[in-house]
């Protein structure tokens, strides 16, 4: 018996944990605009990663602007933002230039897209590596390296933004 409530303590205590880190931020929390408005800082502007253009100013924002808005266009709007610029994407340690990447994840996207949003994607494809897990990374062309999620998530905040 004793054996058995260890066990069942470190299982409640693993899932508990595993649900904390899984979550999404922001998932299943309902909070009156009023209260998050007052509670929200009022927003910085971030600067251009390296080797990025001004959002508005890119090819990938105006072959956007002539597609259906939707979900899927949002990530292709993605794709093509990351091939116009000299980034390397790591990938369980290789080093993937920017425009080899971006076929990739064209031909994965075609693929796998299941009407998910593009922040599901992110979360589900974009964030570790599919065999062991890894955090894919983000390498700019004056050495600095970023969460490639964290840079998605940028660049999908000012898409939206711009598309307001």
């Amino acid at each position: 018996m004793k054996h058995f409530l260890r066990f069942y303590f470190h299982a409640v205590v693993f899932v508990v944990l595993a649900n904390l880190l899984l979550i999404p931020p922001r998932t299943g929390f309902a909070m009156s605009e009023a209260l998050a408005a007052a509670s929200t800082p009022p927003p910085v502007e971030k600067p251009l990663p390296p080797g990025f253009l001004p959002l508005k100013e890119s090819s990938a924002f105006r072959q956007y602007q002539l597609r259906p808005k939707n979900d899927l266009s949002k990530l292709i709007f993605l794709i093509d933002r990351f091939t116009q610029t000299d980034i390397e994407i790591i990938y369980e340690g290789f080093h993937l230039p920017a425009v080899k990447a971006a076929g990739i994840a064209r031909w994965f996207l075609g693929r796998n897209y299941r009407h998910e949003t593009p922040s599901e994607w992110i979360y589900l494809w974009c964030n570790k590596t599919v065999p062991n897990g890894k955090l894919i990374m983000v390498k700019f062309s004056d050495g600095t390296v970023r969460l490639g999620r964290e840079i998605l998530f940028d660049e999908l905040a000012e898409l939206e933004k711009a598309s307001a």
